[in-house]
């Protein structure tokens, strides 16, 4: 299992601390407003759509801030069972319980299927496997959305060649502060894997592991 860095171990803390309070997802927002934003006009997210959020966090920005701009429904992963139970209770105060469904589980024993948008976390890990899990298990048309650091990237383009060697996906590069990208993928059939896996159903937690999403 990767160390992560120091801002990443931090963020984690604050997050925790400010799941206590509801208004701290408003001073949160702040920092993820823009990218968020960015990232709904990427993937054209809108209320149609189901989205899955593997690494949510004790304070779900990214999760709440896809869910008020567009009004689609959101389903969040993590591995962490307090980030999962301190979200939950902030999600709950916010009154929003109806709307984002929060679960522990392995971002990469999740099963993507009936999303027609997954948004991996910076924090999420390990990135490639959560990926191949993913590009192999999704629906057809799905939008992926990867944070990622820029130099990370050639392991993402890697996992996409192993499973896609043809090259049959479409990839777009958007820069975010120091280096970061997000990847947007989007598989024209869906992917083709039996293996049995996590499912999400949302207001259902019944069967989910304690084991990691990232």
């Amino acid at each position: 299992m990767r160390k992560l860095g120091i801002i990443p171990v931090l963020t984690k803390k604050i997050e925790k601390w400010a799941s206590y309070f509801p208004v701290s997802h408003y001073l949160l927002g702040i920092y993820y407003n823009k990218k968020v934003k960015r990232e709904i006009e990427l993937s054209d997210i809108c209320n149609e759509d189901r989205v899955l959020c593997i690494g949510g966090g004790s304070v779900p920005c990214t999760a709440l801030e896809i869910m008020k701009r567009t009004g689609a429904s959101v389903d969040i992963v993590d591995l962490d069972p307090v980030a999962v139970r301190n979200s939950k209770r902030l999600i709950e105060k916010l009154d929003l319980d109806d709307k984002i469904n929060v679960i522990q589980a392995r971002g990469e024993e999740v099963d993507p299927r009936g999303f027609t948008v997954i948004h991996v976390a910076l924090q999420a890990y390990p990135h490639d496997q959560i990926l191949k899990n993913i590009l192999f298990k999704l629906s057809e048309g799905a939008r992926i959305l990867l944070r990622s650091p820029k130099e990370s990237l050639n392991k993402v383009y890697s996992t996409l060649n192993q499973v896609y060697p043809t090259g049959e996906y479409q990839c777009v590069e958007k820069e975010y502060g120091k280096g970061a990208a997000v990847l947007l993928f989007i598989d024209p059939e869906g992917g083709n894997e039996d293996e049995e896996s996590f499912t999400i159903y949302s207001g259902n937690t019944a069967g989910i592991s304690n084991s990691m999403a990232g």
